[in-house]
């Protein structure tokens, strides 16, 4: 099985109990997107890194892109904290570089060694240089390995891929989102997913909900539309659904130059994240997006 390292950045921001909180729905998130997607795994969460064994890493890559909270990741090669070890696995990565390629080993440490982390990346890095004769270059590098040393294991890979980031899904609630189209609709319900809020969607009538449906079940496997209604009835449905699922906002997918909904009608605060973006910002959101909602 291919192991994974997953990092996750801004939950280092909140306090001890927080994290905790955080990371413990973080984890359970990319529990239920690996199962939903048929992805066997083995997932270990220790102090500033998760650890997964997959069973197919195509897969499992894509599903990682897609988890809120998770900064980025690496698949990664496990060796024993032992110089000998750590100098064949970083040869085997520099045997696929270019004669022209420069390059840098990057090191990270915890725990009490012999050695220190400048040191270990000196002597592993002269160990390429012997074997193939690529120059260091620790500024501008055209290849990076990495090597993060965990008391007596070490885990070496050469590429970091960025993640979704934000919290994890489910930790601010709920809010019921408003989908009126398709585009703007499901951009709005992902910047606000992404800050860690689970969408409860009513969709209007005549709008494609099968398609969006699709898409927001990439981030959220137990996403579901159940509500489909008319426009002249949307205000009471909102504020029944709302009341139904312990919602405590309503999501638009409305910029400002198109603003119809009259926020007097329901009692809830309306959050509009696309309100000072124009079609432009709007396309930069999806081209930024794990998965592209225009292709599905």
């Amino acid at each position: 099985m291919a192991l994974a390292i997953l990092r996750f950045g801004e939950l280092w921001l909140k306090s001890e109990g927080v994290k905790k909180r955080f990371l413990l729905k973080l984890v359970s998130n990319i529990k239920s997107l690996l199962e939903y997607n048929g992805i066997d795994h083995d997932l270990k969460l220790a102090r500033t890194r998760i650890f997964v064994f997959v069973n197919d890493e195509k897969k499992a890559a894509k599903v990682f892109n897609r988890v809120f909270g998770l900064s980025s990741y690496s698949f990664a090669v496990e060796v024993l904290t032992d110089k000998k070890e750590m100098v064949t696995e970083v040869t085997k990565i520099a045997s696929n570089f270019k004669k022209s390629d420069t390059f840098a080993i990057r090191v990270k440490r915890e725990g009490k060694h012999k050695f220190t982390s400048q040191q270990l990346a000196a002597e592993l890095g002269s160990a390429v240089v012997e074997k193939y004769g690529n120059k260091v270059d620790l500024s501008n590098p055209k290849k990076t390995i990495y090597v993060e040393v965990l008391g007596d294991k070490s885990y070496i890979f050469d590429e970091k891929i960025n993640c979704a980031g934000g919290l994890p899904l489910g930790v601010e609630g709920s809010a019921v989102a408003y989908f009126d189209d398709e585009i703007n609709s499901v951009a709005a319900a992902y910047m606000i997913m992404k800050r860690g809020c689970k969408i409860i969607p009513i969709v209007k009538k005549g709008v494609d909900g099968a398609r969006i449906e699709k898409i927001l079940l990439k981030y959220d496997p137990k996403f579901e539309i159940e509500y489909v209604v008319e426009d002249a009835e949307k205000y009471e449905k909102i504020e029944e659904l709302a009341k139904k699922t312990y919602s405590k906002a309503l999501v638009l997918g409305e910029t400002f130059e198109k603003i119809q909904f009259d926020d007097n009608n329901v009692e809830l605060p309306v959050f509009r994240p696309l309100v000072g973006l124009d079609n432009d910002d709007i396309e930069r959101i999806f081209e930024t997006m794990p998965f592209v909602c225009r292709v599905v």
